[in-house]
């Protein structure tokens, strides 16, 4: 075994201590390089991105943009919470699908052309809209918005593509929604007993607490499509206690009673105590609730066919809390709401209202369109066993909170921002490339800056037709496809408030053979031919520097391991520095990346040196046999 020797650190030349000051300064600067913030460091690799892409384009040239046609399309999810095919009145379902997209070459794009045929006429309509994750993965979704009475065998035909080739059938029920025996449900009387039943006083009154379950959703979710007003009930003795359809029991007169909510039973005893019942009851809000209450109450615009409570919910935040205020004298006193039209209907799309509490004290008013100019009035009693129940009204018109700013984005950044309303914005050149994809979104306010903006759909148009491929139009989420290089213009505008647009301006190149958009080249250049070759640059020197600290009398394996070694310290030490930084984090991959870059930079050394003393110890062999000869 070959003997190690000792290191000479004396009588070195000054090209060792220049080799070993390069070699220390780019391991510097690497380690410097991972404490930059994320943003600033991602500019940079994009600028040089961008420089090696034009080089390599300059060689190759350009490829001219086409739309190819898809060959396939799936339904990937139906949201019904009825089950597939089936759609509850005034609900509505939102379908999925997948487009199966062709095998294409660089410059061609799929078409995401998507619309919709009815095959079979009823009362509901379809809103079509486009979604691009982060991931740049495209989604399609058609919601299917019921309003009007039950009907059987709804068919709707979609359609993938330019052509009417590729489609797909799907067939649905409209259906009445169904009452808590469809579904799971239970009820309970807080402190009753099953051997003892349950003791009352005469005016006093209790509310049954009526719990629904399907697995998977909550009680107050479920709430918004089972009515437990539909279950039956009834007393067996009225004139001592009695029931309402809310499952709230009044006392009357001392004796016995069986009151039946549903499937449930429960035993009541009324003594012959009384509570004084409540005179006065008025109803208030945790905010301030007026006609022109932006925070409380919303509608979509009559372009919209229909809505749900859930889209109800979103238009107006969480809705708000009511909260029913009595002179009680009794904490027993319970409460039932409604929400009904100016003639006192019950049966009214207008708005809804859930009980939060089993005492119904407090309540969340959830209001979703009718029509633009009705109002909804919310109906409070009060429910005591003797006299006329107490009933406070409170009334509120359904407004739409209509956008007063819009800003524009473009796949998640802004693109109008920095520019007034009505502006007209070119746009940067090398951005937007021939077959590539934009998606457009918009950011609005309404006034006072309320950003529960009822109505956030985009309408795209004033755009030259064979310029632009534009799918999603008049929804929140609008893709254009650039067709072919040139310049050109379009309007975007609000559907809610026209007054709000820009026209927009395209630099469109005809798109590179090699993408300096593209996120997979840009990480390329980043990890492979960024970090990936600086440390490969630092290990030559590296190497270098190793194979003249331990001298040629000791194995060249010597200083390709201490190269190595300190490229996997300096790789891991860089991960852990990103750790602390700003917009980047530490990856295993990286390390990985960067330690394959060092091995390359001191292999190629190894083997030059390698060759070179073979070389050598050749030329001096063949000396001393000629010296010999």
């Amino acid at each position: 075994m070959r003997r190690i020797s000792r290191p000479r650190i004396k009588k070195r030349k000054a090209s060792f201590y220049i080799i070993f000051g390069i070699y220390f300064l780019l391991s510097a600067f690497i380690l410097v390089e991972s404490g930059i913030p994320g943003a600033e460091s991602g500019g940079q690799s994009n600028w040089f991105s961008q420089i090696i892409a034009n080089v390599l384009n300059w060689f190759s040239g350009d490829t001219p943009a086409e739309i190819i046609e898809p060959v396939g399309l799936t339904l990937a999810e139906d949201s019904s919470f009825l089950g597939e095919g089936k759609i509850a009145t005034g609900t509505t379902t939102r379908l999925r699908f997948n487009i199966e997209e062709a095998t294409y070459s660089k410059g061609q794009t799929t078409s995401r052309q998507f619309t919709y045929e009815k095959l079979v006429d009823g009362d509901y309509n379809v809103l079509i809209s486009t979604v691009t994750d982060n991931n740049d993965n495209i989604y399609t979704y058609a919601r299917i918005v019921s309003k009007g009475e039950p009907q059987e065998d709804c068919k709707i035909r979609f359609y993938a593509g330019t052509t009417k080739d590729i489609y797909y059938d799907y067939t649905f029920d409209v259906v009445e929604l169904p009452a808590p025996a469809d579904g799971n449900y239970s009820v309970s009387l807080d402190g009753y007993d099953s051997e003892t039943g349950y003791s009352m006083s005469i005016n006093e009154s209790v509310g049954l607490d009526v719990t629904l379950n399907d697995g998977n959703n909550s009680d107050s979710y479920l709430r918004r499509y089972y009515d437990p007003t539909k279950l039956t009930f009834s007393s067996s003795n009225e004139s001592v206690a009695v029931i309402d359809k809310y499952g709230v029991i009044s006392a009357k007169e001392a004796g016995s009673a069986t009151i039946s909510y549903g499937n449930y039973s429960f035993n009541i005893t009324v003594d012959s105590s009384s509570v004084t019942p409540i005179d006065v009851l008025n109803v208030t809000s945790t905010g301030s609730v007026s006609e022109n209450d932006y925070d409380i109450l919303g509608n979509y615009v009559s372009s919209h066919s229909g809505i749900t409570t859930m889209e109800a919910a979103n238009a107006i935040s969480s809705g708000v809390v009511l909260t029913a205020n009595g002179e009680l004298v009794d904490d027993g006193t319970t409460y039932s709401w409604e929400v009904v039209d100016e003639e006192g209907n019950t049966d009214y799309l207008g708005g809804k209202i859930i009980p939060l509490d089993a005492q119904g004290k407090q309540a969340r008013l959830l209001g979703y369109r009718r029509g633009p100019d009705e109002k909804i009035y919310v109906k409070c009693t009060a429910n005591v066993a003797n006299g006329e129940d107490l009933t406070s009204s409170s009334e509120f018109t359904i407004v739409e909170i209509k956008p007063v700013s819009m800003n524009v984005l473009g796949n998640q950044s802004s693109l109008t921002s920095d520019y007034d309303n009505a502006s007209t914005i070119v746009l940067p050149e090398d951005t937007y490339f021939s077959s590539k994809q934009l998606t457009l979104t918009g950011d609005f306010l309404g006034e006072g800056g309320n950003t529960n903006v009822t109505n956030q759909d985009l309408v795209i148009s004033d755009y030259d037709t064979s310029a632009f491929t534009v799918t999603g139009n008049g929804s929140t989420s609008v893709n254009i496809t650039f067709m072919k290089e040139g310049t050109y213009s379009l309007k975007v505008s609000s559907e809610a408030n026209p007054d709000l647009y820009y026209i927009l301006t395209f630099q469109v190149e005809a798109t590179p053979n090699v993408d300096p958009t593209s996120g997979a080249f840009r990480s390329f250049i980043r990890k492979f031919l960024g970090h990936g070759s600086l440390f490969a640059f630092t290990a030559i020197f590296g190497m270098i520097f190793f194979t003249l600290f331990w001298g040629k009398d000791n194995p060249l394996l010597l200083a390709l391991g201490s190269t190595s070694v300190c490229g996997l310290l300096t790789a891991c030490l860089s991960e852990f520095i990103q750790i602390f930084t700003p917009e980047r984090g530490p990856s295993w991959g990286d390390v990985g990346i960067d330690f394959l870059g060092c091995l390359i930079g001191a292999l190629i050394v190894f083997f030059i040196v390698l060759i070179a003393r073979a070389i050598k110890k050749r030329k001096t062999n063949s000396e001393k046999s000629d010296d010999q000869g």
